[in-house]
């Protein structure tokens, strides 16, 4: 392991994988012929898939913020993982069943080893269901897991889950990037962010923390034929620009997160593509802990002085095709998502608002965002200038993603911050809005919000369930202290990138990822 101190040794380093990577994805080479029987073989390269990342900051397993899903990937292995239908597929575990929803039944794969070449069994599915509720750890899933009465080890390869509460859900709550299937026996508490392990496709070889990584081929890995490239070499660029003129010179092959002022770049170049897996949100927040926006009339007069259009413009998009705008947490390509028509901008009805909150002059406010993401300095300016005819003076604070999460994030009045959907909506609900909620960025503690979210966790009826949203989609439309414009999530690659897949939990289907070869 090279430490950071190594400055010299990380230099040489990251600079050679760099010199040697355009020709690392060549795929299979014929060597020089010079006899009959040298004629009839051939040496293939290693095939390394090279992915240029935004600055990742490694956490423990279970306070992952997702800056890391990338690299994580590819070492961990999940319970239970997203198939390309949107539809919960089996992976460490191979099946599960419930009679109730409260009583759970788990059977895991057999023969799955982690890296050290200890066996996955169930003591390792106990321990990270259990690691979930330590109080040191502060895991984000603990709330969700809570409701995990007890836990029967019933053989090596089966465990059952008494429940306190019924939940039909239970299973998606293994889908989320902190519930990656660790080993019982090692000690991530030391190791987990420098040296991490898991039962993935890739095992790690280098980790330099905020510079760049390598991780090679698991010759062990569990399924059979995957993963398809040798190795990952990852480089953290904090700079978008950077990132796209690395996949233009041939030094990257993927960048994930990509600008939508580079679309027609990719599109010009015929040795790049992109896709679009899925729309993510930059969520405007407003802190209802704290003046001005403890006051609903503040909250209901910024409402008052958006205009959707003219985000999805900022956005260089078009509303209602590629941008989308709701005040929650649900995508619009999900089966729970309603539609409801966002109120129309009225600056005189703001200007009203704020004057009965005490606030006829007008008032200052910062808004922070994170800089170095798509549309969300787009979207700051546009608020800004919307927002000002009413009386919100408002200072634009923009900073490096890292930065904001752990300096800003969720301790300042007003932001927009980039969040993923989650494929149970009420996952993230739990989180992010819940009274106390971990992530729960604009501190609401509304009681009938609650009390609508606690109705759809135990609904076990699917058409109950989704009347249950539409009403507390209308809560928020109605009471809540949040916009969310819905962007387009771009990954860029090279030509000879294939199979790129990434459900809406993030994780990418890294080990079916394969390189064209001869091109």
């Amino acid at each position: 392991m090279i430490e950071k101190k190594n400055k010299g040794i990380v230099v040489i380093l990251l600079i050679a994988i760099m010199l040697v990577s355009a020709c690392a994805n060549q795929g299979t080479a014929t060597p020089e012929v010079t006899t009959t029987e040298q004629a009839v073989s051939t040496t293939t390269e290693p095939k390394v898939l090279r992915i240029a990342e935004t600055l990742v900051d490694f956490a423990l397993p279970g306070q992952s913020w997702g800056g890391d899903i990338a690299v994580n990937s590819a070492i961990y292995d999940w319970l239970v993982k997203i198939d390309d239908a949107g539809n919960l597929a089996p992976e460490l575990a191979k099946s599960w069943d419930s009679p109730d929803g409260k009583v759970w039944t788990v059977h895991l794969q057999e023969g799955v080893t982690f890296h050290d070449g200890s066996a996955f069994n169930a003591d390792d599915l106990i321990f990270c269901v259990k690691r979930t509720q330590d109080e040191a750890l502060n895991h984000v899933d603990k709330d969700s897991f809570s409701v995990v009465e007890k836990i029967e080890k019933v053989d090596d390869y089966t465990v059952k889950f008494y429940l306190n509460t019924i939940r039909p859900t239970f299973m998606y709550y293994f889908t989320g990037w902190n519930m990656i299937m660790l080993s019982s026996d090692y000690d991530y508490a030391g190791m987990g962010v420098t040296k991490p392990m898991g039962t993935g496709p890739f095992k790690v070889k280098e980790i330099v923390i905020g510079e760049g990584a390598v991780v090679e081929k698991n010759t062990n890995y569990w399924q059979a034929g995957l993963p398809k490239v040798d190795e990952i070499r990852y480089y953290f660029i904090g700079d978008m620009e950077t990132r796209m003129n690395m996949l233009e010179q041939g030094k990257a092959d993927i960048v994930r997160d990509m600008a939508a002022t580079n679309i027609q770049r990719i599109k010009n170049n015929p040795n790049l593509k992109y896709e679009i897996p899925y729309t993510y949100f930059r969520v405007i927040s407003m802190n209802k802990e704290t003046k001005p926006f403890k006051d609903d009339r503040v909250v209901e007069a910024l409402k008052y002085c958006i205009d959707p259009e003219v985000l999805a413009q900022a956005c260089q998009g078009k509303l209602g095709e590629d941008i989308f705008f709701n005040e929650d947490f649900i995508a619009a390509s999900q089966k729970e998502y309603v539609k409801i028509a966002p109120r129309e901008q009225n600056i005189a009805k703001a200007k009203e608002l704020l004057a009965a909150a005490g606030y006829s002059d007008g008032v200052d406010i910062e808004l922070y965002f994170e800089s170095d993401l798509d549309f969300s300095p787009s979207i700051a300016l546009a608020i800004q200038n919307m927002a000002a005819p009413a009386g919100f003076r408002i200072s634009l604070k923009g900073n490096s993603r890292d930065i904001y999460l752990s300096q800003f994030w969720a301790k300042v009045d007003f932001s927009v911050t980039s969040w993923t959907p989650k494929i149970e909506p009420s996952l993230l609900f739990q989180v992010a809005t819940y009274t106390n909620g971990p992530w729960n960025e604009s501190h609401m503690a509304e009681p009938e919000a609650d009390a609508i979210l606690d109705k759809i966790l135990v609904e076990t009826d699917e058409t109950k369930r989704l009347e249950l949203y539409a009403e507390y989609q209308q809560w928020f439309r109605d009471n809540g202290p949040m916009l969310n414009v819905q962007v387009p999530f771009i990954v860029a690659e090279t030509k000879q990138v294939m199979n790129y897949s990434e459900p809406l939990t993030r994780i990418i289907g890294i080990e079916n990822i394969d390189l064209k070869v001869g091109e």
